[in-house]
């Protein structure tokens, strides 16, 4: 894949220098520190930042984390092949949009040898209206409705990233993140027994979520 077709750099405020302190400590974590580092990054972009694409700001209120390095290689991250085969890829890039056919991620590489992605599952806007779903995030972010050519027709140096203060929260800024195993993976890519342990990468506890009713 080439991996500057569908990768742009996230533009933003102090929110970029934030967030790249919690993907160094995330980069040199211990293994079983990966899942706590997630949450704070889910934190973050959930409470304290806001998406701002064609003149409106979203904020996140679901997301799910992809993310292979040498103790942790989830087969399930869109880059895995080219991360075996140290392969570029969107991914493999740290704090730039990857718009994708499933949605868009924000990744989270390491430039070397580390690739990941945080898919945005679901968004609201500032009256608390909650789109849900990969697909439909991505065109209300980006403001476009046509889906098959929303890759090549989107600029995603357009769409940044701001830190939030008290004049412009989240509507669900106290509302709790609940803490779920990742959405429709097939479990069977991990050539695993169908019976679920803590070993199995698609029953990770990856997704987190503020539980607010989608829009109709």
């Amino acid at each position: 894949m080439d991996a500057d077709k569908n990768r742009f750099e996230i533009q933003g405020d102090g929110a970029i220098d934030t967030l790249c302190g919690i993907l160094d400590k995330l980069h040199y974590c211990k293994e079983f520190e990966i899942e706590s580092l997630f949450y704070e990054i889910a934190e973050y972009l959930m409470k304290y930042v806001t998406i701002f694409g064609k003149g409106k700001n979203y904020f996140i209120t679901e997301l799910e984390f992809y993310y292979c390095r040498e103790d942790h290689e989830d087969c399930h991250c869109h880059a895995y092949n080219e991360y075996k085969n140290r392969k570029n890829h969107p991914q493999k890039f740290g704090l730039c949009w990857y718009f994708h056919g499933s949605g868009m991620d924000i990744t989270i590489g390491n430039g070397k040898d580390i690739y990941g992605g945080v898919l945005i599952r679901s968004v609201c806007d500032v009256d608390g209206n909650n789109t849900c779903g990969p697909l439909k995030s991505r065109e209300l972010i980006l403001g476009l409705e046509d889906k098959e050519n929303v890759i090549d027709n989107c600029y995603g140096d357009f769409i940044s990233i701001k830190t939030t203060d008290e004049n412009n929260l989240s509507p669900y800024f106290n509302k709790a993140i609940r803490i779920l195993p990742r959405h429709g993976l097939n479990p069977k890519k991990e050539n695993f027994d169908q019976h679920v342990n803590e070993n199995q990468f698609y029953c990770r506890p990856y997704r987190f979520l503020i539980d607010v009713p989608c829009k109709k």
